[in-house]
């Protein structure tokens, strides 16, 4: 109901309905906050449009000091950094947009009202494109050190899967690559919405021999399976280097031997055989999958 509120701008008739939403949200123990970065979202939408700028700014601030679903956010980061301007603090909505942008990457809709602020701050004297090669330093070092903090050492299974060419490819065989291992299957809508960005990352090792990745496909239940997959991959143009699981008898199956509890799974693998990092789930941004496996893959090729 209240989708359709915000969906149709009725900001007014939303307004109370979201605070009780947000009230039995605070007060639900168990499952309460996991609904309270969507809830403040929208809420803080709702107090932004009917002119509640100082009360959205208190809600948002909360949120996104408090819960990492909404310190990523990138609708409610620009919702409080346009709340600041609204109230005349351009300062805050700067560092507001400028702390999202050196943990999350460059997007565009974010860079377009940090540049504005730039400019205004500066009085349109300042120098942005020197300006944004500083921050674009910054956010490499910040990404490093994010998976550097993640890094794991552990040895990684071995397996023997047949691929779509109907060939054994074992990781044995594999060993003195950095190996890049996604688990998926054809009727996983997050596996499905990541695969541009993997795409746009195999492509950008296309020419390396010592980087290989293989999306291991598992989890199908339908008997025919490999013909999904096969017109999946197909119709989708995608140039992915597939391997099946073993899908009758799971507790032999690749995905258990990896202790995979759901997909998307990502998996990449140093060239002596460990597991140095594991992640779940799926995401569209493509630019932020991009950056994510290169920092991961170069960080395991180094060791």
């Amino acid at each position: 109901m209240t989708n359709k509120l915000l969906k149709n701008k009725d900001y007014t008739t939303a307004l109370p309905i979201l605070e009780d939403l947000i009230q039995k949200a605070k007060e639900d123990k168990v499952v309460g906050a996991n609904y309270m970065a969507v809830l403040s979202s929208s809420y803080g939408t709702a107090l932004y449009e009917t002119g509640n700028y100082e009360k959205a700014i208190g809600l948002l601030q909360e949120q996104i000091s408090t819960n990492i679903n909404a310190t990523n956010n990138k609708t409610m980061n620009l919702l409080l950094g346009n709340a600041y301007s609204k109230v005349g603090n351009d300062l805050d909505a700067f560092l507001t947009l400028e702390k999202f942008t050196v943990k999350n990457g460059k997007k565009e809709e974010v860079e377009t009202v940090l540049k504005s602020l730039y400019q205004k701050l500066n009085n349109n004297k300042g120098d942005y494109n020197k300006y944004s090669a500083s921050l674009e330093s910054e956010i490499k070092e910040a990404t490093l050190a994010k998976y550097k903090a993640e890094m794991i050492k552990k040895e990684a299974p071995n397996f023997s899967l047949v691929n779509l060419e109907g060939k054994t490819v074992s990781l044995a065989d594999l060993k003195g690559k950095v190996l890049v291992l996604d688990f998926w299957a054809t009727w996983c809508g997050p596996c499905k919405i990541s695969f541009p960005g993997m795409q746009a990352a195999v492509n950008k090792y296309k020419d390396d021999k010592d980087v290989e990745f293989l999306f291991i496909n598992t989890w199908q239940n339908e008997k025919n399976y490999e013909e999904l997959v096969r017109n999946f991959i197909a119709e989708n143009k995608y140039s992915f280097h597939v391997l099946f699981d073993e899908m009758k008898d799971r507790s032999k199956s690749t995905v258990t031997a990896y202790g995979v509890r759901g997909i998307p799974h990502k998996v990449v693998i140093d060239k002596e055989g460990f597991i140095r990092f594991e992640s779940a789930g799926g995401t569209a941004d493509v630019e932020k999958i991009v950056t994510e496996m290169e920092t991961k893959i170069e960080l395991a090729r180094k060791g």
